[in-house]
């Protein structure tokens, strides 16, 4: 390669050329794509070799006679078209116009027939995501509580991070890619976004508002970078569940699809979720056990972000020994040993769903060691490939969901201590949300004409019960109620006999008026006059949630 300098002019005016400068970069880089061209000159030839031992493979496959024989010619048969698959792998590597055509940072287009756009897309997951993964699924504490791992060898990449290079447990082995991607919408809207969120595949560990999210299933992406065919069982896991009759956190599963054949890329479509547990379309791969429940954290206090994760589980055959029949018979048993109140709970929604069946298909281990409901061979055990991890939280939204899926709602929290004060509260909460629910806070302000409603906001912000964790806020607030109640004398201590003697002669002066503490402000500011912020034009639905409900930092430091 050579560079050109720019024209220079001579004394009769003419224009010439000066002589070609090389300069050492240009000597470097000429230099390099001599020896890629070499190289490429080998792989290429390397290639032409194995495509004539595939074919020479194939004939020997088609010749051999004995069922011993062909088994072992069908495996070197493998083996040679996977050597061939990555020496051209190898070639397409090493071209430019592949790199600037398929990646955009660290996003990759991924093109299915393209074999190299899938190499590339995977490599970057091994390179950066493989190691993330891991580390953050031991800092949420995923691999103890799922594999039993209590320790894990660490190094130190970056300065501030620490990533895992190797799986602390042999049940887990993430080498193959799998994306979860939600509707999930902006955190801001606009008005030009179209009325449905677009498909968003979720970060490691991200937190998700699923009461905003449609009632869908999620789009599942698994790339494996291999040709061969290999066979999976997606299995959908809530962390965090808590189970009323043992008073602790179980595993429940909210989806279990066996047999899903995978060559090197595959995506399972989104499809929409109702209140009858139908089959998954046609078009899904695989063989659905149990059908898609969306992530429903349930409100409990103090507030839980829970884990949820999307496990991709290699299969040892291309059809999975699945007894499920045994699972139905144990929570049969579990469900008529129920007292009637948790029963009461327990209505044809839950039958339908098979609530107490996803919670006894687990916990994991047993399921990976074909102890459970999978029947494995003796000795023989399954490996998870491939994990995806986010967390949720519950909101309001939740509510309509639900709904829609014909379940019962839990809420886990400890019994009031103030039973009657904890009703009118919720009273005016339900009041106040129907009153509030066709005014748009953007464009009206709604009237409150019920004056026992305000009554009833102002004694649930008064006598609301003190936070159950100790809080920055709640410490605040104790110090202004202590400044409060200690008495302030206006005069110096050295005057305290002279007022003495005076108040015996005299009758005492009348009381002034005391002065508005920092509470009194902080409250008044806050509801104005009549229970309605002050100094704001607009009042919507959060901002009355906000009035009888604990604020955030009351109950999270």
């Amino acid at each position: 390669m050579s560079r050109s300098a720019p024209p220079s002019s001579a004394q009769d005016g003419e224009q010439k050329a000066t002589p070609v400068v090389l300069t050492a970069l240009d000597t470097a880089y000429a230099e390099a794509l001599k020896v890629f061209e070499i190289e490429r000159k080998n792989v290429k030839s390397r290639i032409a070799e194995l495509s004539q031992r595939v074919e020479d493979a194939k004939r020997t496959v088609d010749l051999t006679k004995t069922e011993s024989e062909k088994v072992t010619a069908n495996s070197q048969l493998e083996e040679l078209v996977h050597a061939k698959r990555l020496a051209e792998l190898d070639l397409e590597w090493s071209f430019l116009r592949n790199h600037s055509k398929y990646r955009r940072g660290n996003n990759f287009q991924v093109d299915p027939s393209s074999p190299i756009s899938v190499a590339m897309k995977h490599d970057n997951f091994v390179k950066t995501k493989y190691p993330l993964l891991l580390s953050s699924a031991s800092r949420f504490d995923v691999l103890t509580d799922l594999f039993g791992a209590v320790s894990a060898p660490i190094t130190q990449r970056h300065k501030r991070r620490h990533q895992l290079t190797t799986s602390p447990s042999r049940f887990l082995n993430p080498e193959v890619d799998v994306e979860v991607a939600y509707r999930v919408p902006k955190s801001i809207p606009s008005k030009n976004d179209p009325p449905e969120p677009a498909l968003r595949v979720l970060r490691i560990g991200e937190k998700v508002i699923f009461g905003s999210v449609p009632v869908e299933s999620p789009e599942v992406t698994i790339t494996t970078n291999d040709e061969r065919t290999r066979y999976f069982t997606l299995l959908m896991l809530d962390l965090d569940r808590p189970n009323v009759e043992t008073k602790a956190y179980e595993e429940w599963c909210h989806w279990l699809v066996t047999d899903i054949p995978v060559t090197s890329h595959a995506v399972l479509p989104s499809f929409p979720i109702s209140n009858n547990p139908a089959p998954a379309p046609p078009s899904f791969p695989g063989n659905t056990i149990l059908p898609y429940i969306p992530p429903l954290p349930a409100k409990q206090n103090p507030r839980k972000i829970r884990r949820y994760t999307l496990l991709v589980i290699e299969q040892l055959s291309p059809k999975l020994d699945l007894d499920f029949s045994s699972v139905v018979a144990s929570a049969e048993a579990a469900r008529s040993a129920v007292t009637p109140s948790q029963a009461a709970v327990e209505g044809p929604g839950e039958l339908s769903w098979q609530v107490r069946e996803r919670g006894v298909v687990l916990p994991l281990l047993k399921f990976l060691k074909g102890e459970g409901a999978a029947k494995l061979p003796t000795g023989a055990e399954m490996v998870v490939k491939g994990m995806a991890l986010w967390g949720a939280e519950w909101d309001v939204g939740l509510g309509a969901v639900f709904k829609t899926l014909g379940l019962h709602e839990p809420v886990f929290a400890n019994p009031p201590k103030n039973v009657e004060v904890f009703l009118s509260r919720v009273e005016a909460r339900q009041n106040l949300l129907e009153s509030t629910r066709f005014a748009n806070p953007l464009t009206s302000t709604p009237s409150f004409s019920d004056p026992l409603l305000v009554q009833r906001i102002q004694s649930a912000r008064e006598e609301r019960l003190p936070p159950r964790l100790i809080t920055k806020g709640a410490i605040t607030v104790k110090r202004l109620k202590e400044a409060e109640a200690q008495p302030k004398s206006s005069k110096p201590a050295g005057s305290k006999k002279k007022e003495g003697k005076a108040s015996k002669k005299a009758p005492a002066p009348a009381e002034p008026a005391k002065k508005e503490s920092a509470l009194q402000k902080r409250v008044s500011r806050r509801l104005g006059d009549g229970g309605i912020p002050s100094g704001r034009g607009r009042f919507g639905v959060t901002a009355a949630v906000g009035l009888v409900n604990l604020r955030r930092r009351d109950t999270l430091s």
